[in-house]
């Protein structure tokens, strides 16, 4: 990915964050860890922005968050957005 694509990236990334981040002010958050909030993560960013980290991982952690994001189910809006704003 060149530079300006990795500046658009981060900026995308940023613009979402920001916008989201006044409705949550007040909230009370279910906290999510461990391998089902990597999991949750990698689905959110996709293959466009997760696509470096898992070139990062090893076999048996793309094994690991494979299973428990096939476990995942159906997970919330709301729940994911909390959890990037965490």
């Amino acid at each position: 990915m060149s530079l300006p694509a990795q500046a658009q990236n981060s900026s995308d990334i940023t613009s979402v964050i920001q916008s989201l981040a006044p409705r949550q002010a007040g909230k009370e958050r279910a906290k999510i860890a461990g391998p089902r909030r990597a999991a949750m993560l990698m689905l959110a960013l996709g293959e466009q922005y997760g696509g470096k980290i898992w070139q990062m991982l090893d076999d048996d952690e793309v094994r690991e968050l494979s299973l428990v994001m096939s476990t995942l189910g159906t997970v919330e809006a709301e729940t994911v957005e909390d959890m990037l704003l965490e």
